[in-house]
């Protein structure tokens, strides 16, 4: 999975870091403006929240309403005195969730914060699990390029049915 917010004039693409370098390769062949500029960031870490009482808990660590933003908004906010960037992210686990990100020299502390407000640390196996059962591809292990995009329902929400442009309709067509 990667996610994509957009804040002014800066676009940040959260992915997992052993796929960067292709997935920068890759985009850079599709470059077609001369002003688009690439920069790695990599002390930063996202903690992901996610489940019915997600919101509940967040809203009550954060100065700001973040419980309240729209699925894929973000908002800078201040989580247990600590800055960060809240993104609304039901996509993870199709589930209520919330994406944290935060410099990697602060992480601990908003972990702990979150644990004592009554967040609870789920196993990978879980996560997993819940993923799968909630029908949520990850990209190389669920799905790649011998894979339409259309084959997993999950992607459909990133397509105009109204419009008909995006890359790879006439593979779909």
């Amino acid at each position: 999975q990667f996610f994509v917010d957009v804040d002014g004039e800066v676009i940040r693409i959260e992915l997992d870091a052993s796929r960067r370098e292709a997935v920068v390769a890759h985009w850079l062949s599709h470059r077609i403006a001369d002003m688009v500029r690439f920069a790695e960031v990599d002390d930063l870490a996202v903690i992901a929240l996610a489940g019915p009482k997600a919101g509940e808990l967040l809203g009550g660590l954060c100065e700001e309403s973040v419980a309240e933003l729209a699925p894929l908004a973000s908002c800078h906010a201040t989580l247990a005195g600590v800055p960060c960037r809240v993104r609304r992210n039901d996509e993870r686990l199709a589930l209520p969730g919330w994406d944290i990100t935060v410099a990697e020299s602060v992480v601990d502390g908003v972990f702990a914060a979150l644990l004592e407000a009554g967040a609870v640390v789920v196993t990978e196996a879980d996560w997993c699990a819940v993923r799968i059962a909630n029908g949520v591809p990850i990209d190389v292990i669920d799905m790649n390029e011998e894979n339409i995009p259309l084959e997993s329902e999950h992607l459909t929400r990133a397509i105009s049915w109204e419009k008909g442009c995006y890359i790879g309709q006439e593979v779909i067509a």
